[in-house]
């Protein structure tokens, strides 16, 4: 399925002309390059929130979520931070 997706996503690139993020692959990779990926999108049940810090209103990104029959997107500004590797604690299962 996400194959899929990654191809179908290259096709509507190359049509639209609207050129894509670069990506990251799934290779593990450090705490500090966090700061370095966009987030500009959050799905938290039904509602959808827009992370990105500065939005503009000629973002194709408002057009394709109406289309869909969106209306509602809560707005909170956000950047990715780490904590240092001495303040993470190891998840433990009751």
């Amino acid at each position: 399925m996400m194959t899929c997706f990654i191809k179908a996503l290259q096709k509507s690139s190359k049509t639209t002309g609207i050129s894509l993020s670069p990506t990251i692959g799934l290779d593990v990779r450090p705490r500090s390059q966090l700061g370095s990926l966009g987030f500009g999108f959050m799905v938290f049940g039904q509602k959808i929130i827009c992370l990105k810090t500065k939005i503009s209103e000629e973002d194709f990104t408002w057009t394709a979520l109406r289309s869909t029959g969106i209306s509602e997107v809560y707005h909170l500004p956000s950047l990715p931070l780490t904590k240092p590797r001495d303040e993470v604690k190891p998840l433990t299962t009751s």
